[in-house]
């Protein structure tokens, strides 16, 4: 099955009844992550009654899915954001609804077509893109080879997602799923064996 992840964070609106839901689509990697941004919105938004969110994310061959009501009434909210989300087969993302009371219940039926139509809402102003496996590696190695490591990930159009240097440096790369065995092979090659590398 194809999959979609999504161009960059958007935000959307939907107003019913004098509540209004402010909803809000990122692209994560990690649960940790996906909980990091949940405490921002509940920041930003500090006069929400609710907080609703849902996520899926890819964790090796399966798809971990998770939604939270946030108080408002079992299934009513977080389930109608993760089917959103799920329909428009993304991954990788997490998905937060933000209420303000209007002073008018909505009911049941009122709850799920609010926060479905709110995440729809950032859903639709963001541009999705095919989900693409990338694979986390990590190289140890002497500074001097910081030009032969540099050069082999963007070879393999890969990404320093972060480097420390502490004596010798830490490269963490993400590489294509499909490219990493090479991309090892080739450090390896070019660096004629003078690192460390955990994948």
């Amino acid at each position: 099955m194809k999959y979609f992840n999504i161009q960059r964070t958007s935000k959307g609106i939907y107003k019913e009844r004098g509540s209004k839901f402010f909803s809000y689509i990122h692209c994560i990697s990690s649960i940790q992550e996906f909980k990091q941004i949940l405490n921002k919105h509940r920041a930003l938004n500090p006069k929400a009654v609710h907080v609703v969110n849902a996520f899926r994310i890819k964790n090796g061959q399966r798809i971990d899915e998770y939604a939270s009501d946030d108080g408002e009434p079992k299934g009513s909210s977080g389930i109608p954001v993760l089917n959103s989300i799920k329909r428009n087969k993304l991954i990788n993302v997490g998905v937060y609804v933000a209420r303000y009371f209007g002073g008018t219940k909505l009911g049941i039926p009122g709850l799920i077509s609010s926060y479905k139509k709110s995440a729809e809402d950032a859903i639709n102003k963001t541009k999705k893109l095919e989900f693409v496996d990338m694979t986390r590696i990590k190289i140890a190695h002497h500074l001097s080879l910081c030009g032969i490591v540099d050069s082999t990930i963007a070879f393999y159009n890969g990404k320093i997602i972060k480097r420390e240097f502490n004596g010798t440096v830490l490269s963490i790369v993400s590489i294509f799923e499909s490219n990493a065995q090479k991309f090892v092979n080739e450090i390896y090659e070019k660096t004629s064996g003078d690192v460390k590398i955990d994948f």
